[in-house]
């Protein structure tokens, strides 16, 4: 039987513009009561952020700065490509610029299920979960970023391995770029192997991608 890897075609993925930084709480009005400081970066018209921790879910999304203001009374509005109305897909990742405390250099990603996928910008609950969280610390060497699973891609096939094995607890697995969720998509059933469970379509096949993020 033979062994296909394929490289991931990004076209797949939505890409987001980056943001100068990220939220750490809840902003109790992104488009008139805005704060002037976001993850201790100085915050300038035109910079693009990233709302992720809102307690209204369906506040979160990308902002442009309008008016800076001073503390907690700027003015902000969605970006163009994510306005209200805007469908956007399970899977989108936006990454953050250096300079912040705790979200700099991180990439961020829509979690939540949506309508079989999709949210509605404005309207949806829209939940975003780091690419790279609980990885401080670590260095290059350890953190294996975008892996092709290596396996056969017949609609047959869910077993699927690694290249190394991974530490407990520290796999993420992606379907054509969207995140798969443990107990619910795949099984862990080796230090370096998964087993794909989720309905109604457990095998993969072409053009389907099979990737992974993993600490060793």
């Amino acid at each position: 039987m033979s062994v296909t890897k394929i490289r991931i075609n990004q076209t797949q993925i939505d890409f987001k513009d980056s943001v100068v930084a990220a939220s750490t709480a809840n902003i109790a009005d992104p488009l008139a009561a805005a704060p002037d400081t976001l993850d201790g970066v100085t915050l300038a018209a035109q910079d693009r952020v990233l709302v992720k921790d809102n307690t209204t879910a369906s506040a979160n999304g990308i902002y442009r700065v309008i008016t800076v203001g001073t503390g907690a009374n700027g003015v902000w509005e969605r970006v163009e490509d994510m306005f209200t109305g805007d469908v956007v897909e399970r899977g989108m990742i936006v990454f953050t610029q250096a300079g912040g405390t705790l979200n700099a250099l991180k990439g961020f990603q829509i979690s939540s299920a949506g309508t079989a996928g999709a949210h509605t910008v404005g309207t949806d609950s829209i939940n975003f979960t780091p690419l790279n969280d609980d990885n401080q610390g670590v260095t290059l060497a350890q953190h294996i970023y975008n892996e092709v699973m290596t396996g056969t891609i017949d609609s047959a096939n869910t077993v699927f391995t690694t290249a190394a094995t991974f530490a407990t607890g520290k796999l993420r697995v992606y379907l054509n770029g969207v995140r798969q969720t443990l107990g619910d998509d795949y099984t862990v059933t080796d230090v370096d192997e998964i087993t794909l469970t989720f309905a109604p379509k457990s095998a993969p096949g072409n053009p389907d991608i099979l990737t992974c993020d993993y600490l060793t």
